[in-house]
């Protein structure tokens, strides 16, 4: 944070505050709990996870559009369009987010603390350096965007190769 601030101007920090509003709003409703109640039932099965996973992309999906849908608002309540554009990338992290729900959940449940800190750390550490890098080549405000980004896909892509879980197309609405 440091090496960033010293690269980008407190404006930059200022819209990425704004957009946080409503970003963490949204993130409220993000998991709904999905994980933990695969994390607290004794025992699980199949059709529990791949439920839960497509449950999760379409709360993840609804709260993609939902923050698409507010950036139209918020460029108008803050009177600056650049807030708006930046949500309607940063919308994309829900989506990217919502797909590693099982995933961290069978984490928990196996007590794979390791890999649970080899994730986040790998997941902060690239996404700062993504987020340095830009901003060094003058990406503004951008290069938090392309950070946040960055740090989705990389958990993303950790997360697909440590857990072997594909779910299947089936959902048990019951």
């Amino acid at each position: 944070m440091s090496v960033l601030a010293r690269l980008l101007t407190p404006a930059d920090f200022g819209y990425i505050a704004m957009a946080t509003v409503v970003t963490e709003l949204a993130a409220i409703f993000g998991g709904f709990g999905f994980t933990n109640v695969l994390i607290q039932r004794r025992v699980i099965n199949r059709l529990q996870l791949d439920t839960v996973f497509w449950a999760a992309i379409s709360v993840g999906c609804f709260l993609a559009l939902a923050v698409f849908s507010l950036s139209f608002f918020a460029a108008w309540f803050y009177k600056d369009p650049l807030t708006g554009e930046l949500l309607r990338v940063l919308c994309i992290t829900f989506l990217l987010n919502s797909v590693t729900n099982v995933h961290e959940a069978i984490v928990a449940r196996l007590m794979r603390f390791k890999i649970e800190f080899f994730i986040q750390i790998s997941s902060i550490a690239i996404r700062g350096l993504a987020a340095i890098g830009f901003a060094y080549y003058g990406f503004g405000v951008w290069s938090l965007v392309a950070g946040a980004l960055t740090g989705s896909t990389v958990s993303l892509s950790c997360y697909l190769l440590a857990v072997p879980f594909r779910p299947r197309f089936r959902f048990n609405a019951v």
